[in-house]
């Protein structure tokens, strides 16, 4: 059984000011290297849990930034991490044969109130999705229940519609962008540990979120929207990120062809 993890920074427990500062300002980066911490440890609890649930294989996507957050060393022994700029290749790496799907450390959409640093809108079908509802039409595509979601109450309000029964951790409580009433990390990492080893437990009763074709799709900063033909959600999004949204950087040397993008 495989278990992919797609993890953001925003939604962990104690977080409430943006990183996206000098890290050489040793006060920074001190702080950054204090939530590094505390957000290995909740993804390394959710993985444990996992496991103990009966998981063969989980794999985690740092899709903070730069992909950069994760402290890999720290991790347990059996998970794997997928590190690195998800501009720069396919995205949603290594989703493929996934069977149950997380999403840790979430944030709300941009222009939500009483959310932890809310960002990132995108339209589908004429509604408005964040980042973890995007993951969860994916996870959908692919018919992957997404059994566990953590971050703030401004998230849970967020997604509840399209997940329902999953298992939810709420590690604080927002009153504004950079002010939150949190939990601790150590009772964070205790109730992930034990909602990602119900949500496995309970994957079959969890129904995967599906959003009915065609896809039009609407990035919040551009005008331009884009009408897929086909009836794939997840080839859908891809062609979308590649053609519309910008996801076509690559690397200097190496240029990312259609397929890269699973898309044709």
């Amino acid at each position: 059984m495989k278990i992919f993890i797609q993890f953001d920074f925003e939604g962990i427990a104690g977080f409430v000011v943006r990183d996206n500062r000098d890290r050489n300002i040793p006060t920074v980066l001190n702080r950054s290297k204090r939530f590094m911490k505390i957000a290995t440890a909740e993804v390394s609890a959710a993985a444990n849990g996992a496991f103990e649930a009966g998981a063969d294989e989980v794999i985690i996507w740092d899709s903070h930034g730069q992909g950069n957050t994760i402290l890999v060393e720290e991790l347990p022994e059996q998970a794997q991490l997928i590190t690195g700029e998800y501009g720069r290749g396919p995205w949603l790496p290594f989703f493929e044969g996934t069977d149950v799907g997380m999403y840790l450390g979430g944030h709300a959409m941009e222009g939500t109130a009483r959310a932890v640093t809310p960002h990132t809108l995108k339209e589908v079908n004429g509604r408005a999705f964040g980042e973890v509802g995007m993951f969860i039409n994916c996870c959908g595509a692919g018919n992957v229940p997404v059994v566990l979601v953590s971050g703030d109450t401004a998230v849970q309000r967020e997604v509840a519609w399209q997940i329902p029964d999953s298992e939810f951790v709420v590690t604080k409580d927002a009153v504004g962008p950079s002010l939150a009433k949190t939990i601790t990390p150590a009772l964070s990492c205790r109730f992930l540990f034990e909602a990602a080893e119900r949500g496995v437990q309970r994957r079959g009763d969890i129904q995967p979120f599906r959003m009915d074709p065609p896809y039009k799709f609407k990035h919040h900063l551009k005008d331009e929207y884009y009408t897929d033909p086909g009836d794939d959600f997840l080839v859908a999004y891809r062609r979308y990120l590649k053609r519309v949204a910008g996801y076509t950087r690559g690397w200097p040397g190496y240029n990312l062809r259609d397929e890269d993008y699973g898309v044709d």
